[in-house]
């Protein structure tokens, strides 16, 4: 029974040691990162693009569709 309580200890500090790390990251590091100039001016390029530089998925990006289409069409012209 000892074992399983170590393992479980083990296995939770690992847990709390992870959490600890991402938390850093995302509160700290990130923002951190995000506004220095070299960051903070290829945000608002994008921004300026039309691009949301925190999209999850490029597909959620309302230009996707018609991206998207436009490569189907070359695609297919050039097979003919």
């Amino acid at each position: 029974m000892a074992a399983k309580n170590q393992t479980g200890a083990t296995g939770l500090f690992r847990l709390a040691v992870a959490v600890g790390v991402v938390s850093f990251l995302w509160l700290l590091a990130f923002p951190r990162l995000a506004s220095l100039q070299r960051i903070e001016s290829r945000i608002l390029r994008l921004e300026k693009a039309g691009i949301n530089p925190t999209a999850t998925f490029y597909t959620e990006h309302p230009l996707h569709h018609d991206t998207y289409q436009h490569i189907q069409d070359r695609l297919e012209t050039s097979d003919r």
